[in-house]
C-alpha cells in the first residue's frame, strides 16, 4: 500500500500546483481594481511562489509575512491591472 500512497501524494501535490497556477494567472479577473490575494505557503515555498507571481506580470505590492515561528507563511499581492 505504500506504493499506492506514494502516487496519491504525487497526485495531490500536482493538483495543488495546478490550483496555485490558476490562482496566480487567473485570480486578477475576480478582484476589484487594486484588490489583493493572500496565499498561505509552506516554509520553503516563498522563492518559487514569488517567481510565479512576478512572471505573471499581473500584480504589484507583493509582500511575504512570517508566522510566529519565523517561517515564511503568507504572500499577499495586489492586482495591478485596471478594469
Amino acid at each position: 500500500w505504500a506504493n499506492e500512497f506514494y502516487w496519491v501524494i504525487i497526485l495531490i501535490f500536482g493538483i495543488l500546483v495546478i490550483l496555485l497556477l490558476i490562482i496566480v494567472n487567473e485570480g486578477y479577473k475576480f478582484l476589484n481594481e487594486n484588490g489583493y490575494i493572500a496565499l498561505e505557503i509552506g516554509y520553503d515555498q516563498k522563492d518559487k511562489v514569488l517567481e510565479l507571481i512576478n512572471e505573471s506580470g499581473k500584480y504589484d505590492d507583493i509582500a511575504c509575512y512570517k508566522d510566529l515561528g519565523g517561517n515564511d507563511r503568507v504572500i499577499i499581492f495586489q492586482n495591478s491591472l485596471t478594469s
